[in-house]
């Protein structure tokens, strides 16, 4: 993206955010007191599991991690860790999700690795979540839909069998990322980049990012896919549970699962504003208001928890910090 691009973006990101919050606020008639009620239910021991429980999904992602890096170079559980933890600070916190380029960064400077390994990894981590997020989303959605308890949602059935496309195409990707490379280098040199210096290095990039796409097998993949599966398990109940110990407490398993996969997939779109404020919250109460809770309930719910992950990721990301590993920075791409 051009520099003239980003203030565009980071102001279409903040209108956005104040945009939704104020539509959240004006639809459920919240008040300080309700999110105060909300987080006063919630309990210390509630706290203290769901920074356990969030420290156990930081856990997994750095063995999905250590099971797509290549092991010609250091790969410590305990430095994947810290990435992994600052990683995720950084991309929660810079608006439109611009912190997603540290991954590479960190992996560089921490433990040596190549940006174009980096950035091949941060592109399979991305499209094996999106895939996990797709398919449970699918299955939730025709299960709910076809559910007797829920009547008036049977437009939820075709929105589950729509999912089923992206989820299937997040999966071919997986196995093909190689190709997906190819395509977008194929685009920029049909856009006659290569006449300019900094198209010419991003060129250069996309062929070092392709190569070391192809060299995570299959055998990795398979590794890192069964390290996603527990993962996207482990958020759901961190958001479902959460949920619950707020107010929401007639939740069952579909029904959780539904309203934290909307609430994690606002949070993954592109024009997220500083710490996903507005569409995390948005996408929470409206996946749990859809359901039938309170819209009052719901929009309380939405920022206590909000304001609990944004701590714990905030207490991680200080030790994150702390305990990042200070390798030297590799300086090929």
């Amino acid at each position: 993206m051009s520099a003239l691009a980003r203030p565009y973006r980071f102001f279409i990101s903040i209108l956005l955010a104040g945009g939704l919050l104020t539509l959240l606020l004006v639809w459920s008639d919240l008040s300080l007191a309700r999110v105060w009620q909300a987080l006063g239910d919630l309990g210390w021991g509630v706290w203290v599991g769901s920074l356990a429980l969030q420290g156990m999904l930081y856990l997994l992602r750095a063995l999905r991690l250590r099971a797509l890096l290549t092991p010609n170079g250091p790969r410590p559980i305990g430095g994947l860790m810290a990435v992994s933890v600052t990683h995720t600070l950084m991309a929660y916190l810079l608006p439109a999700r611009l912190g997603e380029a540290t991954l590479p960064l960190y992996l560089a400077k921490g433990l040596g690795r190549s940006k174009s390994e980096g950035a091949a990894i941060l592109l399979l981590v991305r499209l094996l979540d999106f895939a996990c997020l797709t398919g449970t989303m699918s299955v939730v959605c025709l299960l709910l839909g076809t559910s007797l308890k829920y009547p008036e949602l049977t437009w939820l059935t075709p929105l589950g069998l729509a999912l089923l496309v992206p989820a299937a195409l997040f999966l071919v990707l997986i196995l093909h990322s190689s190709l997906l490379i190819e395509l977008l280098a194929g685009m920029l040199s049909m856009l006659k980049l290569g006449r300019w210096p900094m198209g010419r290095l991003a060129l250069e990039f996309a062929e070092l990012v392709r190569k070391d796409v192809r060299q995570v097998g299959g055998l990795k993949l398979l590794v890192a896919g069964a390290w996603t599966l527990p993962l996207w398990f482990g958020i759901f109940s961190f958001w479902g549970w959460l949920a619950v110990c707020t107010g929401l407490a007639d939740l069952g398993l579909l029904e959780a699962t539904f309203g934290s996969s909307l609430t994690v997939l606002s949070t993954l779109i592109p024009l997220n504003a500083f710490a996903g404020v507005g569409f995390q919250d948005a996408g929470f109460a409206f996946g749990f208001g859809v359901l039938g809770a309170d819209p009052t309930a719901a929009a309380a719910s939405a920022v206590a928890t909000h304001l609990v992950y944004s701590v714990n990721l905030m207490m991680y990301g200080v030790i994150g910090q702390m305990f990042m590993p200070r390798g030297a920075e590799m300086t090929s791409p």
